[in-house]
């Protein structure tokens, strides 16, 4: 028969084992960087004057380069956007960011955000989740995007993260005049479980 005292320990330790397990799973790393607009799939451009209330509907294939300062969450999204404008002035945005992750070849590896956003009047604040697929998966990156301040068009540093095309563009046909004209400044915290 077990103590009283072995059976504290043995929920001491098992208590101890629990926590452990919490601290490792939320151990968060914070990262910042930009996402450059390095082209736009001309295709998905199709701005539309519809009835109902909606004045404006617009689709649109949106490429980044994304550098941060943590090796993980470097590579390039595929953001399909989604605009509407009615005519009382709200404006929303929803669709979905793909970030394909420098060092992840898989068709699967990725960090993936389902978003939907009603844009607020005055500078734009976004924030969201990615979370991982395939070797990715047990990863979560949240996300906080200012825009980026620019003060010469097009912005050098813009340009230099543009510098290879992105691998999308191989499939679609890209349009690269935003290339250094917009960013976003991207700041965050990244949860790693694999």
């Amino acid at each position: 028969m077990k103590t009283r005292e072995s059976l504290l320990s043995g929920a001491v330790m098992m208590l101890i084992g629990g926590m452990a397990q919490i601290a490792v799973a939320a151990n968060p790393v914070t990262y910042a960087g930009e996402a450059a607009l390095c082209a736009v799939d001309a295709a998905t451009v199709v701005p539309d004057l519809i009835g109902n209330g909606l004045v404006i509907s617009n689709y649109q294939t949106q490429f980044y380069r994304i550098e941060t300062s943590s090796e993980l969450l470097n590579g390039w999204e595929a953001l399909s956007l989604k605009t509407k404008v009615t005519k009382s002035g709200n404006a929303f945005n929803w669709g979905t960011a793909l970030l394909k992750l420098d060092g992840y070849e898989g068709k699967n590896d990725a960090l993936k955000d389902n978003f939907n956003i009603l844009l607020e009047p005055g500078p734009p604040a976004i924030s969201g989740t990615y979370e991982g697929t395939g070797e990715l998966e047990g990863v979560t990156v949240q996300y906080y995007l200012t825009p980026y301040p620019i003060s010469e068009y097009p912005d050098p540093v813009l340009v230099e993260m543009c510098s290879e095309d992105p691998p999308y563009c191989e499939d679609v046909d890209c349009d690269f005049s935003p290339t250094g004209m917009f960013a976003w400044s991207m700041s965050g915290v990244i949860y790693d479980e694999r």
